[in-house]
């Protein structure tokens, strides 16, 4: 299986920096996402049990609140929606690189930018650029960029450092 670019660099960096990887026993991995669902709202997806990311996620301020943020990969209606034919993804490839024995929790954050007709069709028209029109692909790659990255928008990248700290906070202090 043949890995794409960003899984390559990511796999290199973590066997370099995690010099013996046979001692980790516990790792937690938080593959963050743009594009799907409400623009600023995050989606915590997982294949796994909803129960155990409930009990991570969940605080005494925000018990119900929490449960609107986690969906299944494929849940109709979610961002999640469509991942159920996805083949390959992060979260098993990184996970490949430690001893099976070891405990390993992964989840992907999904940020909302617009809605999703618009990614769709920045997608289609960056894949049709790349076939069809190669002078139009710096436009349509811009385009790309505008449909998962509002550069412009300062409340929905304070969104985003907010609940992605606060994600990634609760998932070091369940592996404390």
């Amino acid at each position: 299986v043949e890995l794409q670019q960003s899984h390559l660099l990511l796999s290199t960096f973590l066997k370099e920096q995690l010099n013996d990887m046979e001692q980790i026993d516990r790792v937690g991995l938080v593959d963050v996402h743009t594009g799907l669902g409400p623009k600023g709202f995050d989606t915590i997806l997982s294949g796994g049990d909803a129960d155990t990311l409930l009990s991570i996620l969940q605080d005494d301020k925000n018990d119900e609140d929490i449960k609107k943020h986690i969906a299944s990969f494929g849940t109709a209606g979610s961002a999640g929606s469509g991942y159920d034919d996805v083949v390959g993804d992060t979260a098993t490839g990184i996970g490949s690189l430690f001893l099976p024995s070891t405990s390993y929790l992964s989840m992907t954050q999904e940020f909302g930018t617009v809605k999703a007709v618009f990614v769709a069709q920045a997608l289609r028209e960056e894949n049709a650029a790349y076939w069809y029109a190669p002078w139009n692909r710096i436009r349509a790659a811009q385009r790309v960029r505008s449909a998962f990255y509002l550069h412009d928008d300062p409340q929905w990248k304070a969104d985003i450092v907010k609940r992605g700290a606060d994600v990634f906070w609760k998932m070091h202090k369940y592996l404390e």
